[in-house]
C-alpha cells in the first residue's frame, strides 16, 4: 500500500515528529510504500508555535509539494497530522482543499486538545475546524480526553491509538536509584519545570540527601544557567541541571530514579512520550491533572494526579510515594502493566494496520 504522511520528524524533538518517526518506522516495517510530505516550519524547539514570515514560503512550498505528490502518483491513503496552532491550522485548510480535490482517503492524525475550544472562538472558526477534521474519513487520536474534543469539533470515526515508545530493561532494585525524581522534557514554561524545581527545593529541606535530576532542551540561549543561578541562590544543591540527553542517557537516568514528577500546565497537553518511557522502565508517574494526562494516569494505579499549579500537593504526592515502600512498588507494577497493554511498538503497529486496511478499502 502505498501511504503518503503529511508530517514532520526531528528536528525538533519533541511528541509529533517522534511520532511520525515511529509510525513510519512500523508502516514501512508491514511492508508499506511511505511517502513523507515533510511540512517543516520549525527546526528548533524555541520556534514551535511562533510566526515567522519565513514560515509563509515554507507554507506555499508544502502546499505546491503536496499537489504534486499526490498528482504524480495517486497514494491508496494520505495521514494527515493536523495541528490547531493558529499559523498551522490556516495551512491544514489549504492542505485539506488539496486532498479532497485530489480525491485521496485521509486518516487525520490529531496529537493535541483544543478543537472544541477552536471551533467555538467564532463562526468562522466552526466552519473551518469542520472543514478539515470532516476531509478524513477516519480521526485518529491519542486517548479517551483527546477522543471527545475531536468529537465536539466536529471529527467522525475517531479511533483511539495510544503513543508507543520501545520497550526498555526495567529500572534497578529501590537502594541502587541515584535520584527520588527527575523531570524530563524541553525547558518550556508550561512544561512545568519551575514547579519541578519549587518541589525539589521544599522536599530538600526536610530530606537533605534526597537527589534530583531535570533533562531537557533548553527554551532560550543561557536558561540552564539562570536555572542553576536560581537554585545557587536558594542554596539548593540536591539537583542536577543535565540539558538535552540522548536516548541512551535519558534511560539510564529513568533507571536510575524513583519516579517522575511532569507538572506540565499545557493547556493542549496529549501523550507526553517521556511519561511512557517512564512507564516503560517502571517509574510511578506525578503529574499535574491536565490535557490527555489522565489517559495516561490512573490514580493509585501507577501515578497520581494532582490540580494543576498546585505545587504544595505535588510536594505531598512525592513524600508519599518517596517514603512507602509498599506503595512505590505497586505504582511501579501499575506502570508496567499498564505500558505492556496500551504503549508498546508492536501494538501501536497493530493497530495502524488495521485502521490502513479500513480505509483503503
Amino acid at each position: 500500500m502505498r501511504v503518503t504522511v503529511i508530517s514532520q520528524v526531528p528536528p525538533p524533538v519533541h511528541g509529533s515528529t517522534v511520532m511520525t518517526e515511529r509510525l513510519i518506522g512500523v508502516l514501512e516495517e508491514a511492508g508499506n510504500d511511505v511517502d513523507l510530505v515533510d511540512r517543516r516550519f520549525s527546526s528548533d524547539v524555541r520556534q514551535v508555535g511562533h510566526f515567522e514570515f519565513r514560515k509563509i514560503g515554507a507554507a506555499l512550498n508544502l502546499a505546491r509539494r503536496l499537489w504534486q505528490r499526490t498528482g504524480r502518483i495517486r497514494p491508496n491513503v494520505a495521514v494527515f497530522f493536523a495541528t490547531n496552532r493558529t499559523f498551522s491550522f490556516l495551512v491544514d485548510v489549504a492542505l485539506s482543499w488539496i486532498l479532497r480535490r485530489r480525491g485521496v482517503p485521509v486518516i487525520t492524525y490529531l496529537h493535541t486538545n483544543g478543537w472544541e475550544a477552536l471551533s467555538q472562538s467564532s463562526p468562522v472558526h466552526r466552519a473551518l475546524v469542520a472543514y478539515v477534521l470532516r476531509t478524513a474519513s477516519t480521526t485518529v487520536v491519542l486517548g479517551e480526553s483527546l477522543r471527545s474534543d475531536a468529537e465536539r469539533g466536529g471529527a467522525r470515526n475517531v479511533v483511539v491509538v495510544p503513543n508507543a515508545v520501545p520497550s526498555a530493561a526495567r529500572q534497578l532494585s529501590s537502594n541502587e536509584r541515584r535520584y527520588l525524581c527527575v523531570f524530563i522534557g524541553n525547558l518550556l514554561p508550561d512544561k512545568g519545570y519551575q514547579d519541578f524545581l519549587e518541589v525539589a527545593e521544599s522536599v530538600a529541606a526536610i530530606s537533605p540527601h534526597a537527589r534530583f535530576a531535570m533533562a531537557g532542551a533548553p527554551a532560550w540561549p543561557g536558561q540552564l544557567d539562570e536555572i542553576r543561578a536560581w537554585l545557587a541562590d536558594r542554596g539548593v544543591r540536591s539537583v542536577d541541571v543535565l540539558g538535552p540527553i540522548v536516548p541512551a542517557d535519558r534511560d539510564r537516568l529513568l533507571r536510575d530514579s524513583s519516579m517522575l514528577v511532569f507538572p506540565s500546565t499545557y493547556a493542549l497537553e496529549a501523550q507526553p512520550l517521556a511519561v511512557i518511557e517512564a512507564m516503560a522502565m517502571g517509574l510511578p508517574i506525578i503529574a499535574y491533572d491536565n490535557g490527555g494526562l489522565r489517559d495516561l494516569v490512573v490514580e493509585g494505579t501507577n501515578g497520581f494526579l494532582v490540580r494543576p499549579g498546585d505545587t504544595e500537593a505535588l510536594r505531598e504526592a512525592v513524600v508519599s510515594v518517596a517514603s512507602d515502600g509498599a506503595l512505590q512498588a505497586r505504582l511501579s507494577r501499575g506502570a508496567v502493566a499498564r505500558f505492556d497493554s496500551e504503549h508498546s511498538i508492536h501494538a501501536y503497529g497493530e493497530a495502524w494496520q488495521r485502521i490502513l486496511g479500513l480505509v483503503a478499502t
